[in-house]
């Protein structure tokens, strides 16, 4: 564990697990770290989690050593071992089950849920997402409840059953509303924009774009604004506002380019291209189609890496 000294902020964690009077209070420490520091220091998230899963195995309790394995499957995953991040979630799904840890069991099947559906496996993501709902309303778990509803329709934007997915939406901005959750707010006036624009309503789509914005703001997300920004120039495009076009996407370059979020740069080109070939600059447009497919290989090949042979 001392191996975790050189990793800045972890330093504190480090000084608060050696207080900690038993292993169960250090496991939660080691569990809490890794979760914080996973999206700013991967390395740190990393030794944090395999910490966390030796002291669980030292402890002999499945609960928590099903808890350290799916923090462990989430921080492989994330860092690009596909195959190894499965596996391990999975294992940590059976262990839940042989302990009966409901809660537990929604935690590890909306994230395996969430891992097909980025690998495009909607098949599995939705058994996942559907699992985990039965089980949350079994438990009355209000939280995970809609966490899997968020999952499942978040799903059905992608599959494209934008009608279903903004019922669904609705019912999660009411809850999100009544919770003051901003973070759950923005995603559904993000989506429901987005289930408009789908539906052929260009005003109803352009004001929950503009309102996911605001809410982004208050929240300082500002990739989730990247994404936003996008979507309101496809609609501009559909309108022909190419002022306004330009301008979201000249908002959406500067933000990428400050928080370095290649998936927001993917996004942008692609309508980059579009907005020039609109407007006569075909050079411009095959530019920025070169540089989106370019930088899409490279996403989906770091994220498929090591997925092939990934069993039931």
């Amino acid at each position: 564990f001392a191996a975790l000294a050189g990793f800045g902020q972890a330093d504190s964690l480090l000084a608060q697990y050696s207080s900690y009077p038993d292993d169960t209070a250090k496991i939660n420490l080691l569990h809490n770290g890794a979760l914080r520091f996973r999206q700013t220091d991967s390395r740190a998230a990393q030794r944090m989690a395999y910490a966390c899963y030796l002291t669980a195995k030292k402890v002999d309790n499945k609960y928590y050593l099903a808890k350290a394995t799916n923090l462990v499957g989430l921080i492989k995953y994330q860092a690009g071992s596909v195959k190894e991040g499965i596996t391990a979630m999975k294992r940590a799904l059976e262990l839940r089950i042989q302990v009966r840890d409901s809660l537990g069991q929604a935690v590890s099947l909306v994230n395996l849920g969430n891992v097909y559906s980025d690998l495009n496996d909607t098949n599995r993501a939705l058994k996942c997402y559907e699992r985990a709902l039965q089980i949350a309303k079994q438990i009355r778990n209000d939280r995970w409840l809609n966490g899997a509803l968020l999952s499942i329709a978040s799903l059905q934007v992608k599959i494209r059953s934008y009608k279903q997915a903004y019922g669904n939406f609705q019912t999660l901005m009411s809850w999100a509303d009544a919770k003051k959750d901003l973070e759950i707010l923005a995603i559904c006036y993000n989506n429901m924009g987005v289930c408009k624009l789908n539906l052929g309503d260009t005003l109803g789509a352009e004001a929950y774009q503009l309102q996911a914005i605001d809410v982004m703001d208050m929240n300082e997300d500002e990739t989730g604004q990247v994404d936003s920004y996008v979507n309101l120039s496809d609609i501009y495009m559909l309108q022909k506002r190419y002022k306004d076009v330009s301008a979201s996407l000249e908002k959406a370059i500067g933000l990428c380019e400050r928080n370095k979020y290649a998936d927001g740069f993917v996004n942008t080109w692609d309508v980059l291209a579009k907005y020039h070939g609109a407007t006569g600059n075909y050079k411009e447009a095959y530019l920025y189609l070169q540089k989106r497919d370019s930088l899409s290989a490279k996403i989906q090949a770091e994220l498929r890496s090591g997925v092939d042979d990934v069993s039931e």
